[in-house]
């Protein structure tokens, strides 16, 4: 049974993949706007999910304080971004009826959870 520990614990995680799958599931709206790029939303994907990595690091760090169990903390931060990118882009292939799932979309999701993950690694070794 999981206790409201665990979502203090993870607030910042929990609130950023809330606002990812509201983002992500709510219908598009139409754009009259030209934007500066075409695929415009592959590096809003890029985004989002390197931010959610962070959050998820860095909620695993705190809880984890000085013992750091590498393993469950990049399991955690890298595959829990995957894992939620791959069954958002489900979810708007078969649940909804403005969105569409697309792979590259995912692909562009799992690039930003990697650069969070360099980041973070090149981070701690300029603390350390």
């Amino acid at each position: 049974m999981m206790t409201f520990g665990f979502f203090k614990q993870f607030a910042i995680s929990i609130g950023v993949s809330l606002v990812i799958l509201i983002l992500c599931l709510m219908p598009s709206p139409e754009l009259e706007i030209e934007l500066p790029m075409t695929n415009f939303d592959k590096l809003v994907h890029f985004g989002m999910f390197a931010v959610l990595a962070a959050a998820v690091f860095y909620d695993n760090s705190r809880r984890l304080k000085q013992r750091v169990c590498r393993t469950s903390l990049w399991l955690g931060s890298v595959a829990y971004p995957m894992l939620m990118g791959g069954v958002i882009e489900l979810m708007q292939e078969y649940m909804t009826a403005s969105r569409n799932g697309d792979w590259m979309d995912f692909l562009f999701d799992n690039v930003g959870i990697v650069f969070a993950a360099i980041c973070i690694v090149l981070i701690n070794r300029r603390i350390k």
